[in-house]
């Protein structure tokens, strides 16, 4: 009996598996690159400038269909090079809540769309 689980397992994996892939999709969350030294809205640095097309580069054969940014220039600026590559518009986000956690040091900052009921 121990035999015949192992095989049905097997079919299954091959039945059920593409049917799952056809509904599963990726996202892909990338930090803004480096940025200047100023406090109110910073570009990027010449470094960071190069990150943004470093990170064109690494996502050139994904198959990301929509780019969504802040509208700071930091943000907008990193999505650039990949925006224009795949020749996608960059949709700004705003109205978000800022949601700060912070443990030993670190700080990771969250943000979310405030919930509109109707």
């Amino acid at each position: 009996m121990k035999i015949m689980k192992y095989p049905l397992l097997v079919a299954l994996y091959f039945f059920v598996l593409p049917t799952l892939a056809e509904d599963s999709f990726s996202i892909y969350l990338v930090r803004h690159a480096e940025k200047q030294a100023v406090q109110d809205d910073p570009k990027l640095t010449p470094c960071g400038q190069l990150r943004a097309e470093q990170i064109a580069t690494m996502l050139e054969h994904t198959q990301i269909k929509h780019v969504y940014s802040t509208a700071y220039q930091r943000t907008m600026a990193t999505a650039a090079p990949f925006a224009k590559q795949q020749q996608l518009a960059i949709q700004e986000y705003r109205n978000l809540y800022q949601i700060q956690v912070s443990d030993q040091g670190k700080t990771l900052t969250l943000f979310t769309q405030p919930l509109i009921c109707q």
